[in-house]
């Protein structure tokens, strides 16, 4: 499950990447490029990144759906010395739909 939150997190970079080099005039591109000059190099995955393709016309269940697994993440790599609150369970299965949908929701440019 961390490998294909990874890989995803990886498209979703390698996409805004894109967007800011392609200068391209649809409203996301804008945006991240909007992003890339107040942020730099430091641009957060949920803050930015979703937050932008959700306001861009990324359905928000499935923006909010990657952010629960986000939490998941964020366990799975620091360690799992707590107790997640995760609201609710999650199998390999259920990573690779959410990632699938949320790659598949990114619009063209």
């Amino acid at each position: 499950m961390f490998e294909l939150l990874a890989t995803t997190e990886a498209i979703l970079r390698i996409d805004f990447k894109a967007r800011v080099a392609a200068r391209r005039k649809d409203g996301l591109s804008r945006r991240f490029r909007k992003l890339h000059r107040e942020r730099g190099d430091k641009i957060r995955l949920d803050e930015d990144i979703l937050a932008a393709m959700k306001e861009q016309g990324v359905p928000a269940k499935v923006v909010a759906a990657i952010r629960g697994t986000l939490k998941l993440r964020h366990w799975l790599a620091h360690g799992r010395h707590w107790h997640p609150k995760l609201g609710r369970g999650y199998a390999p299965g259920d990573v690779f739909d959410i990632a699938k949908a949320l790659i598949g929701s990114i619009p063209p440019f």
